[in-house]
C-alpha cells in the first residue's frame, strides 16, 4: 500500500478519474452543490493500514466548515475530522483524527461543506453521471454540524452536473503523518 491515499490513486477512483475526465490534469474549482450535501466515494485497502490525517484541496472559494469521514458501505461513520473551518484558497487542507486501524476492505470517504459559497477542487467530469454510480458513488443529504454518525446510502450519484467535479481527497497512512 502506498503511504498516502488520494482521488487520483487506483485503489480509490484513479483510473475512471483519468478516464472520465479525458486527461489526469483537467482539474477546476467547483461550487459544493447544495449546503450540507455529501458526497461518498469508494477507496481500497488491500492490507490492514493505520490511517493518520484526512485532506481536501479546497477550491477558489473558502467558505463555512468541512468535515471529512471514512465509512463502511452500508454508511456507519468509523472517524471523522468534525466540522472544521474551510481555510485557504486553491490549497490543499489537512484535518486530524485519531489514528484508526482499517482492516483489508472496501470503504468510502465522505465529504461535506456546509458554506453556500464553499468550492473543492479535483478533476472535472461533466457527464459522467453513469459511471460515477456505477464505481460506487453516493450522495446524501447531510444536517448542520459535523458527518453524521451513519447515513443510508441509497441515492447513487447519477449525475455530475449538480457536483461539477469529483473532490480531490487524500488519506495518510502511518507512518506518515503530514500529506504536503
Amino acid at each position: 500500500m502506498p503511504q498516502v491515499l488520494s482521488t487520483f490513486s487506483p485503489q480509490m477512483l484513479g483510473y475512471e478519474v483519468e478516464a472520465w475526465s479525458g486527461t489526469a490534469g483537467a482539474h477546476s474549482s467547483s461550487v459544493w452543490p447544495s449546503v450540507n450535501a455529501v458526497l461518498f466515494m469508494p477507496f481500497e485497502v488491500s492490507e490492514p493500514v493505520v490511517v493518520t490525517k484526512l485532506a481536501w484541496h479546497n477550491g477558489g472559494t473558502a467558505n463555512g466548515n468541512v468535515d471529512a469521514g471514512i465509512f463502511t458501505l452500508d454508511g456507519v461513520k468509523i472517524v471523522g475530522v468534525g466540522n472544521t473551518a474551510q481555510a485557504g484558497t486553491s490549497a490543499l487542507q489537512e484535518g486530524n483524527i485519531t489514528d484508526t486501524l482499517l482492516p483489508e476492505g472496501r470503504y468510502l470517504f465522505g465529504l461535506k461543506l456546509d458554506g453556500a459559497a464553499g468550492t473543492i477542487f479535483g478533476p472535472a467530469v461533466f457527464g459522467w453521471g453513469d459511471e460515477f454510480a456505477s464505481n460506487g458513488c453516493y450522495a446524501a443529504a447531510g444536517a448542520a454540524g459535523s458527518l453524521a454518525a451513519t447515513y443510508t446510502l441509497v441515492n447513487k450519484v447519477t449525475t455530475t452536473a449538480a457536483w461539477g467535479n469529483i473532490p480531490f481527497v487524500a488519506m495518510c497512512f502511518a507512518p506518515r503523518t503530514l500529506l504536503a
